[in-house]
């Protein structure tokens, strides 16, 4: 009865300790405050700011990788493999390295409308998304909404108009373009960016 007893007090007591534990942690958490009173708070305050520190350490820390990754990519290991005289480097374990030409295209807004109608007038016209947008207020013109929708279907109604095409869309179809030798208007500039590419090995299936 006494080793009953003496366990039932070490099962009380653990239920004590975590009972005013806050709900974010779990027992036994070293910064978790016990008790939601004015300290806690400033303790989860406290802790909020430190980890918001961190946080931006990180980002800082990720930004400036990501600037030396595409430094390496598109500049030194380029430039290496020009040395070489190759385009095309494979390792002992099968990952290849190639040096690619990567095409970027860019197109203002002041000259969307004569790419546009560039591209329709060269069979393109397809890559090009329009958009018919009315503003309502949802709550109050519920109304108006289902009357347009249904006289939509009848009419041609007047409403915002906008027009783009897909960055990767518009990548490709320009792409396709340059290799057919098209010569694209000023409206649709492009310039070529040489990168390096990692391509893993493939793996070999067991049967």
């Amino acid at each position: 009865m006494a080793t009953v007893a003496a366990k039932s007090k070490e099962a009380a007591a653990a239920v004590a300790k975590t009972e005013g534990a806050h709900p974010l942690f779990r027992p036994g958490d070293e910064e978790a405050p016990r008790a939601v009173d004015a300290g806690g708070v400033i303790s989860l305050v406290r802790t909020m700011q430190g980890k918001q520190i961190s946080l931006a350490r990180v980002l800082e820390d990720a930004a400036r990788l990501e600037a030396e990754i595409k430094k390496l990519r598109e500049d030194l290991i380029p430039s290496a493999m020009d040395e070489l005289g190759a385009t095309e480097w494979r390792f002992e374990d099968g990952t290849a390295l190639k040096v690619k030409a990567n095409v970027h295209v860019s197109i203002t807004v002041a000259d969307r409308p004569a790419a546009y109608a560039w591209f329709r007038a060269n069979g393109q016209g397809a890559i090009i998304k329009t958009e018919v947008a009315f503003d309502f207020d949802g709550a109050a013109d519920a109304d108006k909404i289902a009357k347009l929708s249904e006289f939509a279907k009848k009419y041609d109604m007047p409403g915002t108009v906008s027009e783009a095409v897909h960055a990767s869309t518009l990548k490709a179809t320009v792409g396709a373009l340059l290799k057919k030798a098209v010569a694209l208007p000023e409206c649709i500039k492009t310039f070529e960016v040489r990168e390096a590419v990692l391509v893993a090995p493939k793996k070999k299936i067991e049967g």
